[in-house]
C-alpha cells in the first residue's frame, strides 16, 4: 500500500492506552480529552494525553509545564504532528473540531477531484470488493480490542457507503457527502474517518 493519505502513526497506536514508563513515572495516558484534563498539573517531564474517541488528537505538556494541543498522522510517507493551540486559550471542544478538519483534510490528500474514466480492462476494483482483502491484510497490524471495534466499521459500515464506487473513482465531494451525513454521530465519525484514511492511503 502507498503511504499517501492519512494514518495515525503505528507508534501512537500501539501507546494509546497504554502506559508507558521512564524512571517510575508514566509519560503518556489515553483519556478522554476535555477542559477537565486541560488544567491537570505534570510536573518535570514531558507528558502525552490521547484522547480516546479520536486517535491521533493529543494534549501535550512539556517539562516546562506549558501544554499545546495538537494532531499527528502520517501523510505521503512523512510523519506529521500539526499543533492547534494552547490551553486554556484554545478551549477542548475548539481544539478537537481543527483536529476532526485536519484528519479529514489529510484523508481527503490526493484524491482525484473528479471520476477517473473508466480503464478498458474493467476499470479498478470496487471498494465492496477491497474491503475484505484490506481486513486480511491489514487487520493484523492492529490489536485485538481495535481489532473487535473495527471489524464492522471495515466489513459493514463503510461498503454500505462506498461499495457501489470503484477505489480510483472515489472522489473528494464522496467523501465530504458522507461526513456530512455523521452530523448528528461526530463520535462515529471521529472513530471511522482514520479507517477510511487508512484505507485510502
Amino acid at each position: 500500500m502507498s503511504t499517501n493519505g492519512h494514518v495515525v502513526t503505528s507508534e501512537a497506536v500501539r501507546n494509546a492506552g497504554s502506559t508507558r514508563w521512564r524512571g517510575g513515572k508514566s509519560t503518556s495516558q489515553k483519556v478522554r480529552l476535555d477542559g477537565n484534563i486541560a488544567r491537570r498539573k505534570v510536573v518535570g517531564q514531558e507528558f502525552f494525553w490521547w484522547d480516546t474517541e479520536m486517535p491521533g488528537f493529543g494534549l501535550r505538556v512539556f517539562a516546562s509545564g506549558a501544554k499545546c494541543w495538537f494532531v499527528q498522522f502520517r501523510q505521503r510517507g512523512k510523519q506529521k504532528r500539526v499543533t492547534l493551540g494552547r490551553p486554556p486559550e484554545m478551549r477542548a471542544e475548539k481544539a478537537r473540531a481543527l483536529a476532526r478538519a485536519q484528519l479529514a483534510k489529510a484523508a481527503l490528500d490526493g484524491l482525484p477531484g473528479a471520476p477517473k474514466a473508466k480503464a478498458k480492462g474493467g476499470g479498478g476494483m470496487l471498494f465492496s470488493d477491497y474491503a475484505p482483502r484490506f481486513w486480511a491484510d491489514y487487520s493484523r497490524h492492529w490489536k485485538p480490542s481495535t481489532r473487535k471495534s473495527n471489524r464492522s466499521r471495515v466489513l459493514k459500515g463503510l461498503p454500505a457507503t462506498f461499495g457501489h464506487l470503484r477505489i480510483d473513482a472515489i472522489r473528494k465531494t464522496d467523501i465530504l457527502r458522507w461526513r456530512d451525513s455523521w452530523a448528528a454521530r461526530p463520535g462515529a465519525f471521529n472513530r471511522t474517518i482514520p479507517i477510511l484514511s487508512v484505507m485510502m492511503g
